[in-house]
This record gives C-alpha cells, structure tokens and sequence, in this order.
C-alpha cells in the first residue's frame, strides 16, 4: 500500500514553483501554525474542515500578503481536520491531527 505524502500539492509543477507552505506542529493540542509564501500576486483562501466535511474555520487572504495565521484549535474536538487553502489554479490540502 502506497502512503500519501503529509502535504499534497495539486495543479503545481514542483520543479518551477516557489512557493513555501508549513503547517505545524502536527498533531496539535492547541494552536497551530499556518505559513504560505507566493511569488504570484494571488489572493488566498484558507478552509478547515472536520472529519464529516464541514467547514469549521475559513480566512481569506488579499493579494501579495505573505499567510501566517496562528489558529487556536481549543474549541475543536479531538479528530482529524483537513486543511484546503487555494490560490488561484494552486491547491494545498493537509490533514491535521488534533488531540487534547
């Protein structure tokens, strides 16, 4: 059986982007930190959702400001979340393990 990667990028050629993106810490009891670098003037959005698919946290970012959210994950439920961010054509989805 094949494991997938902790990030998976989609729709970007990994040998020309530069782009930087870090999640951690991961698994998380309590914040967690978000960092997305684009050299391309695109605007970010940033969606968490749970296990069951709904959306429990979402920030929208503008144009040619560097992403850093410090996201406090108290009031979550222990539990896998994953994390979608989209900017323009590109798309990062993370899981995150969240425990207490």
């Amino acid at each position: 059986m094949t494991e997938l990667p902790e990030n998976i990028f989609t729709d970007i050629d990994s040998e020309t982007e530069k782009n930087y993106f870090n999640v951690y810490p991961n698994p998380t009891s309590g914040i967690v930190n978000i960092e997305y670098v684009s050299n391309d003037n695109e605007a970010v959005s940033v969606k968490l959702f749970n296990a069951f698919g709904s959306l429990v946290y979402e920030n929208n970012m503008e144009k040619n400001q560097p992403l850093s959210l410090d996201l406090n994950t108290l009031n979550l439920s222990t539990g896998i979340y994953y994390l979608n961010m989209l900017a323009g054509e590109k798309r990062v989805n993370q899981k995150i393990n969240f425990v207490k």
